[in-house]
């Protein structure tokens, strides 16, 4: 029971996967290897999912949008996806519509997630990306003004609507900038980290 729910949760549920993992099961792999090959980007069945669906897309709003969704901890809203890819909101929307009919990305609401097989794919794609760097400053730069602009409006921060639905992205950024040396940007959210955690109730975080 416990590795049937490990699959299902590195799989998103998605049936292809799951046959895929079952009959490499069949073969002779064990649970462990299966599972570790799901979390590469380079899978066969990461290429049979994402490999035709992603040229289509290639240097086009959606691909810039997929690539940045890679950065986000659950999910994103709209406006955030289209202040790090600095596209127009037309181009925003058109290729959020299109990975939604690609089915690479989940809707709800306005705002948008990748399943974890399409998560890793779209961070390989990030990563070997010219404009990796730019992305990522610019998905940093989002939340930064984000934080400031709350800080300053609202001094008592009795507005927490905003932090619950953007606290696991900062905390996201955080993380990334502690394991990658960037001390200084991690600061930038201590008191919305703070906060976060305090209203959350993880505050031994």
């Amino acid at each position: 029971e416990d590795n049937a729910r490990r699959l299902f949760d590195r799989t998103g549920g998605v049936p292809l996967a799951i046959v895929w993992s079952i009959a490499q099961m069949g073969f002779g792999y064990n649970v462990e290897a299966v599972l570790n090959r799901l979390g590469q980007p380079t899978s066969d069945i990461s290429r049979f999912c994402f490999e035709g669906a992603v040229e289509q897309i290639h240097d086009k709003p959606a691909h810039k949008l997929l690539m940045v969704l890679s950065l986000c901890a659950n999910d994103a809203s709209r406006e955030s996806l289209g202040y790090a890819t600095g596209l127009p909101e037309l181009d925003r929307d058109d290729g959020l519509v299109e990975l939604e009919k690609l089915s690479l990305v989940n809707k709800k609401g306005d705002r948008f997630s990748l399943l974890p097989l399409t998560k890793q794919y779209a961070l390989a794609e990030l990563n070997k990306s010219p404009e990796k760097e730019r992305l990522r400053e610019q998905w940093i730069e989002y939340f930064r003004k984000l934080s400031e602009e709350y800080s300053a409006l609202d001094y008592n921060w009795t507005n927490y609507d905003w932090l619950l639905a953007e606290g696991d992205n900062i905390l996201s950024i955080v993380d990334w900038a502690i394991v990658n040396g960037f001390g200084e940007t991690a600061l930038l959210f201590t008191r919305a980290v703070q906060r976060y955690l305090n209203i959350t109730g993880s505050g031994k975080r």
